[in-house]
């Protein structure tokens, strides 16, 4: 007999409900995969990952949020710079094959 035609885990029923059929965390494990962990209700991530924050509340929070993205924390990764940061590599390059050759 098919397994899937048995109906439901018996070990994953817990209290007269299936686990195995929740929504999992989207967040990503050191090892690369996905964390796998329930979903908070109404939300993408386990309570680990975020799902039950609901983000700062007041104006001294919002503002701290807002100063502390990692995106803006120093401007040394902004597409600016990187162009900049890639304009001197082909300079170096090019020197290099100027004066090595």
């Amino acid at each position: 007999m098919d397994k899937k035609s048995e109906g439901p885990n018996p070990m994953a029923l817990r209290h007269g409900f299936d686990f195995s059929t929740l929504s999992r965390c989207a967040a990503s494990n050191r090892s690369g995969g996905q964390c796998g962990q329930p979903v908070v209700k109404g939300k993408l991530k386990c309570h680990w990952h975020g799902g039950k924050s609901t983000g700062p509340k007041t104006n001294s929070g919002k503002m701290r949020v807002s100063r502390n993205r990692s995106n803006f924390r120093h401007g040394e990764y902004t597409k600016s710079r990187l162009a900049e940061i890639r304009s001197i590599h082909s300079l170096i390059t090019m020197a290099e094959e100027i004066f090595c050759s």
